[in-house]
C-alpha cells in the first residue's frame, strides 16, 4: 500500500533527519517540493517564511461540475 505524506520543518536538517529516521522502517520516496495536494495549490515565499495555500483550481473544477458557471457571485458579509 502507498502513502503521501508531505513533510515540513523549521530548516533542512530536521527535515532530513526525519526522512533518514523513517527509511530505517519504510521505503520512501522523496518527490520533491510540494506543489499540489488533496487539490490544494501549495505556494512558497521563501524570503518572507510564508506559505499560501489556494483552492482555486479545486473550486473552478468543483463549480463546472456542478453546471454552475453561470451562477451570480453573491456578497458575503463575513468573508467579503
Amino acid at each position: 500500500m502507498s502513502m503521501i505524506m508531505a513533510v515540513v520543518g523549521p530548516d533542512g536538517y530536521c527535515i532530513v533527519s526525519f526522512k533518514a529516521f523513517l527509511s530505517k522502517d519504510f521505503e520512501i520516496t522523496d518527490l520533491g517540493k510540494l506543489k499540489h495536494m488533496l487539490g490544494v495549490l501549495v505556494m512558497r515565499d521563501h524570503p518572507n517564511h510564508h506559505i499560501y495555500l489556494s483552492q482555486t483550481s479545486y473550486i473552478q473544477r468543483t463549480i463546472a461540475r456542478l453546471g454552475m458557471e453561470d451562477a451570480s457571485p453573491v456578497f458575503n458579509p463575513y468573508y467579503g
